[in-house]
């Protein structure tokens, strides 16, 4: 097995398009420090993710069992996640759009 190397790699942040290489997360965002958050796995076939709407739905009822907002609606999240695929130049991938309470106080 070979390792990881996120340097090519294009991730979405807090509203902006960064490096893998150079992403960051807070140590006090609340999905580090309690699991504060929900995620979704999206399989990315020749390019093109699989059966995408039926993803964000799961990922949508997860947020509101937990009382979470997304921070985006269904159809500007999917074009966050089409353009980190296509900024990565991902053809066979894995992807895994993961939304937190955020940044808060610890308690």
């Amino acid at each position: 097995m070979s390792a990881f190397d996120p340097s090519g790699l294009t991730v979405y942040v807090d509203g902006e398009y960064v490096g893998g290489s150079t992403a960051r997360l807070s140590v006090f965002d609340h999905g580090l420090l309690y699991g504060d958050g929900v995620f979704e796995g999206m399989r990315v076939f020749d390019g093109s993710l699989f059966r995408p709407y039926d993803h964000l739905a799961r990922l949508e009822r997860s947020a509101r069992a937990l009382g979470l907002e997304l921070p985006l609606g269904k159809e500007e999240l999917l074009g966050v996640i089409c353009e980190v695929v296509g900024r990565s130049g991902l053809e066979e991938a894995h992807v895994r759009p993961i939304v937190t309470r955020g940044f808060g106080a610890p308690g």
